[in-house]
Formats: C-alpha cells, structure tokens, sequence
C-alpha cells in the first residue's frame, strides 16, 4: 500500500491562519425532494495558501502549492491524503445526479457589483439546465463574492493560481463525463474565465422543474417553473486571528487510506 507523504506537518511557527469564518448551509424544498430542512456549519481556515474546513469531528485541507488533499478524523485518530485531481476525479467518476451528457451551463451575469452585510462584493448568476433526475429542468445560483475580504490578500494569489489549475482538471473530466458533448466543455470555461475570484459569501441555488419532469407527476403540475429544491450558504463570524493547528496532522494518527476516510466522512455526514 503506497501513501503519499504528508507535506505540511510542520513546525508550528511556519504555518498561519490568516483568516476564518463560519460556513452555514441550508437545505430545503418541497417534501417529495426533501424530507425535512437541514442546517449545517463549518469552520474554514485559510491560511498560507492552504484551505481547511472542520465539520463533523473532520477536517479537510487543502494545500494547492503541493496540490494535495488531506482528510482528519479527529474522533478515530487517523489521517488520510492523495493528490487533488485524483480525489477530485475519484469522487465525480460516478456522478450522483447521473450522466453530464446534454446538461448546458450559461453565465446570466457576472461581476455586478454589490454590497453584502457591508462588504463590497460581485455577484454572479449561473443557470445550468439539466435533462437528467431530478429534470428535465434549471438549475439557477446566484452568488456574492468577496474580492479582498479582511486577512485573505496573502493566500489569494496562491489560491487563485491553484483555482485555474484546478479549473483545467475539471474541465479536461467534463469533457470525459459528457462524452463528447463540447458545448457544456465550452460554456463552463467561459463561465469560469468570466467570475471574479475570492470568498462566496452569501449564495443560493434554486431547481425549477419544466413540465414534463417526472417530478411533477408526483408534486403537481402547479409547481412548473417553481423553485422546488433550495440550498443556502452564508458565511459569518469572520476573524483574522485564526487557529493555525487546524492544519496539523497530530501526532500518533494512524495513515490510512483515502478513499476509505472519504466514505467515513461521508456517513458521518449523513447520520449528522
């Protein structure tokens, strides 16, 4: 069993947090859909280029300058890393929402400028129209983006130089996943090449099935063209004097391997 090394249990003193904030996610929709409102939230530490996000008794890094994912299960003491593109590529090889092919993504608007809970922010609209489950029907997220929120300016370049990389992974598996189907490959890169980058502060995603989606013939007709499915995400509690430990492997964690952490972490998840 080969692991990959892991890179960043350093000393202390040469990691940094620079920045932290609260992540709350909410989940709702019509019953069918969604059995009951679900909220959850995280902590993310960005700092020195690396992202972590706690929940659960998790927390999952990420370390862009040595391209490299880290899962740690603080209840089971154990540890787990692998290459980004692989774990990405791991996860989305079996796309739950079912096959890419025919899904079309449009930028609506991007970079208008606003203001969010006092900060200056752009915001974005994306509609994706999808033929699969839950469709056919659109997807549509509008999202606020906080260029330079306090204490991010030293990891964003960092950052944003890992984003396109990341990009160019994600659109060489779409290119796969859609089996031919270009026109989703072209439209995300423009989607991308055209956002602002930093921290999405506030955003919602809303489905709204077309008729003829299954979906109707269990819901009713009346809800065509109605936000049926709704996930919310708001950040708060920003702080710039963050934990850095959050980024440390602790001693004594067992190795193990990635995938299997990743399942762990999912039906913790679930059973939350």
């Amino acid at each position: 069993m080969r692991l990959l090394p892991v890179l960043f249990v350093l000393a202390p003193a040469i990691l940094r947090a620079d920045l932290a904030f609260d992540l709350r996610v909410t989940i709702s929709g019509h019953p069918h859909l969604v059995q009951k409102t679900t909220e959850r939230t995280s902590r993310v530490s960005i700092g020195a280029g690396r992202v972590a996000q706690a929940q659960f008794d998790f927390v999952r890094i990420e370390e862009p300058a040595a391209h490299l994912v880290t899962l740690i299960d603080h209840r089971g003491k154990r540890f787990a890393t692998k290459r980004m593109d692989e774990a990405f590529l791991e996860k989305w090889a079996n796309p739950p929402a079912g096959p890419m092919a025919g899904v079309r993504m449009e930028a609506v608007k991007t970079g208008v400028p606003g203001v969010w809970n006092g900060m200056p922010v752009k915001r974005d609209v994306i509609r994706l129209a999808i033929p699969n489950a839950p469709g056919p029907g659109d997807w549509t997220l509008e999202m606020d983006i906080a260029e330079n929120p306090p204490g991010f300016e030293s990891s964003k370049q960092i950052l944003e130089f890992a984003a396109q990389r990341k990009d160019a992974d994600i659109l060489a598996m779409i290119a796969t996943l859609a089996a031919g189907e270009t026109e989703l490959l072209g439209d995300a890169g423009k989607v991308r090449v055209r956002q602002t980058f930093g921290i999405p502060v506030r955003s919602i995603a809303e489905f709204r099935p077309r008729p003829g989606s299954p979906v109707l013939a269990e819901i009713g007709s009346e809800y065509a063209g109605k936000p049926v499915m709704t996930l919310e995400s708001e950040v708060g509690n920003f702080t710039t004097e963050a934990d850095a430990g959050v980024f440390l492997v602790p001693a004594g964690y067992a190795q193990v391997e990635f995938a299997m952490l990743a399942r762990a972490r999912a039906a913790r998840a679930a059973s939350w």
